[in-house]
């Protein structure tokens, strides 16, 4: 896959948090967003998200990732929390963020 690879994810609906089961959240909650087949297939946590969308992308690719939905300030479970004007509000400790 070339270095230079772009994506680009937009998820826009709705979001929440669901009890963390597996110990790696401060707060004891994993955000979760809510697909429009949850009732059956349930909803989609930050470590999922995480794992897929982050930890296999390759190095030097670009993933740009836009949620607009509530509880999605750390969607992705990345060891930063950044402010509206660009500087780093937040390190978080997230287990296997590497």
């Amino acid at each position: 896959m070339p270095e230079s690879l772009k994506f680009i994810l937009l998820v826009s609906g709705h979001g929440g948090f669901v009890k963390d089961k597996d110990g790696d959240e401060r707060d004891g909650y994993d955000e979760a967003i809510y697909p429009a087949d949850y009732k059956d297939q349930g909803v989609i946590i930050d470590d999922h998200l995480h794992s897929i969308l982050v930890k296999n992308l390759p190095a030097g690719c670009r993933l740009t990732a836009i949620f607009d939905s509530c509880h999605s300030g750390t969607a992705l479970d990345l060891p930063y929390v950044y402010s509206t004007g660009g500087t780093i509000k937040e390190t978080r400790a997230v287990a296997d963020a590497a």
